[in-house]
């Protein structure tokens, strides 16, 4: 409970090795052990996590990432970062909202796991634009990122077949 209250206030980085540990707790093994000591470690390590808070023009940003098949069960993370920026994304602020999942589904390929990572996303998106706006923060149109080419073609209807 400590380290998940630290996580989600302090430090998120650490957020997909507690997922990773609690998924594993009711058949824990020695790797389990060893990977928490690890996260101890790390902890031990870098005392002094720090989130960093400036003024925007209050336009949600996401950085997102997928893990490919990292999981157990052939079963893919997706780790998505929602924070409020500026117009041009190159800043990121303090956390909005930290979503670290597993897909429930095996995705066949890294496609696949990108497409259902943008639908993860996307479900969220929908609520804290709406939200923004009941807060006379209108939203532009925002773009989805990804770096899967093959997504970005199903995405935009673009496939040769």
């Amino acid at each position: 409970g400590t380290l998940l209250y630290y996580a989600r206030s302090v430090d998120p980085t650490i957020l997909l090795s507690l997922s990773a540990m609690a998924s594993q707790q009711s058949h824990a093994t020695a790797r389990t052990a060893a990977d928490s000591a690890r996260l101890l470690d790390c902890l031990a390590t870098h005392l002094d996590a720090i989130i960093h808070f400036s003024a925007s023009n209050t336009i949600l940003r996401i950085h997102r990432n997928v893990s490919y098949l990292t999981e157990p069960n052939a079963r893919s993370c997706i780790v998505s970062h929602f924070f409020l920026g500026k117009q041009e994304p190159t800043l990121m602020n303090g956390l909005v909202l930290n979503i670290t999942t597993v897909l429930r589904c095996t995705a066949s390929t890294s496609s696949e796991a990108e497409i259902g990572a943008i639908f993860v996303k996307m479900k969220k998106i929908q609520i804290l634009c709406q939200t923004l706006r009941n807060m006379r923060f209108p939203q532009p149109p925002m773009s989805i990122n990804t770096d899967n080419s093959s997504a970005v073609a199903f995405s935009n209807k673009t496939i040769k077949k």
